[in-house]
């Protein structure tokens, strides 16, 4: 008899430490319930640059939306702020590579077909410019018009290193001419 007794009390005081518990993440979860949903992207980031000499970074992917911003799959996102620069051209595919020009632009590379303004699915603006696969975004958002590699197949990888920029993904073809995999293009 003495041995249930001391089991009904370790269990009694075992259930009350639960239910204190319990009750211990009830308010915290009532307090969570009270903080407000920052918005986000309606899709997957892929990739995020190294910032620019403002802190800026460019964010490419398989997302539309940066909450409320129409971005296409990239976003040029403030490094304070966190604001995105809604003027910045849209890209309408997805973006996988990004690298910085060193003066405030990106290359971006990924499987895309047109960038611009008004891209919404194809070039359908006349601001809107026909780019596959990879292209060079200036520090004023225009798109470079001397820039144009034009892989038959998505890129995956960007790098630049002084004049040359390298790129690497699914292609077989750089600007017409035999490239399996990799390679390098003039700025």
């Amino acid at each position: 008899m003495i041995v249930i007794r001391k089991f009904e009390r370790r269990f009694a005081t075992a259930v009350a430490a639960s239910v204190a518990l319990l009750l211990s993440f009830a308010s915290v979860a009532q307090a969570i319930d009270r903080i407000s949903v920052v918005p986000g992207f309606n899709g997957q980031v892929n990739v995020i640059s190294e910032p620019d000499s403002n802190g800026t970074r460019y964010l490419g992917g398989d997302f539309t939306l940066f909450q409320p911003w129409n971005t296409g799959n990239g976003a040029l996102v403030g490094a304070s702020s966190g604001d995105v620069n809604p003027s910045f051209p849209k890209v309408n595919g997805s973006i996988g590579a990004i690298a910085a020009d060193g003066l405030g632009g990106f290359y971006i590379g990924g499987g895309f077909t047109c960038i611009g303004p008004n891209t919404s699915g194809s070039c359908n603006g006349s601001d809107d410019v026909v780019r596959n696969n990879a292209a060079h975004i200036n520090a004023n958002g225009s798109v470079d018009p001397s820039w144009n590699p034009s892989p038959n197949n998505r890129v995956n990888a960007i790098g630049v290193l002084g004049s040359t920029v390298y790129l690497g993904g699914n292609f077989s073809a750089v600007s017409g001419a035999a490239r399996n995999g990799a390679a390098a293009v003039g700025t």
